[in-house]
């Protein structure tokens, strides 16, 4: 008897965290060298909106109310930069008739051979996930507020946050070959940052100062820095 009391005693005298997660070297020394396809820039958005071309717009599409009314055109290759006119509704108001105008520059982009992706982040106002062709096509992939994009051994992944200034919420998504977006993986909150390690693992770096990664083989675990060098 006393010697399982012993026992249950150095148990709850050992931190639990050492016990469940295991400790990493968090350094985010290694920056984009290891994605050589990849870029981050400083962001642009711009927005405005009029009424005065709203008719002709919607002409374009016809009378299906299934299509999105949007039109995208790409204005930068080179920074994946682009326009986007759609209809704009207020909220709370759906009697407004009204056009949206903005125009992006994303502050990351990844190429994939010749298509880029590139991930905006509009902060309260949402954000959006992009496929921007050479050949001057584009479409959008997803609305969401894209935190990063990786190159994965199994595939390309995204990071994602909830809209809002009080968003606990994030995400992992896989997009496969066909540039359908999946969700992964939910966080233990919004990613603040994240980069890859030196053994090809994402080390996501969340709200609460919670530290998870992505292994390559695509499972998902929380880990503990055992270094002062964290995600910056």
């Amino acid at each position: 008897m006393l010697k399982k009391i012993a026992i249950l005693a150095l148990a709850l005298s050992t931190p639990l965290h050492a016990e469940l997660f295991e400790a990493i070297d968090c350094a985010s020394n290694q920056a984009l060298s290891m994605e050589p396809n990849k870029r981050h820039q400083l962001p642009k958005v711009d927005f405005h909106y009029d009424k005065s071309g709203y008719t002709a717009f919607m002409a374009k599409f016809g009378d299906d109310a299934r299509i999105r009314r949007v039109e995208i055109h790409i204005t930068d290759t080179a920074t994946g930069s682009y326009q986007v006119t759609q209809v704009h509704m207020p909220p709370y108001d759906y009697s407004v008739k009204e056009l949206e105008h903005y125009s992006v520059t994303p502050f990351v982009t990844l190429r994939l051979g010749n298509i880029l992706l590139t991930g905006a982040n509009f902060g309260e106002k949402g954000g959006e996930l992009m496929w921007l062709s050479d050949t001057g096509q584009a479409r959008r992939l997803a609305e969401m507020r894209v935190d990063d994009i990786y190159q994965m051994p199994f595939g390309v992944v995204v990071t994602s946050s909830d809209p809002g200034i009080r968003s606990d919420k994030g995400d992992i998504w896989l997009l496969d070959k066909d540039f359908l977006l999946t969700p992964l993986f939910s966080l233990l909150g919004p990613p603040l940052d994240s980069h890859l390690l030196p053994t090809g693992d994402l080390l996501i770096h969340g709200d609460h100062d919670s530290y998870q990664v992505l292994t390559k083989s695509g499972m998902l675990k929380r880990v503990t820095c055992a270094n002062q060098n964290k995600v910056n």
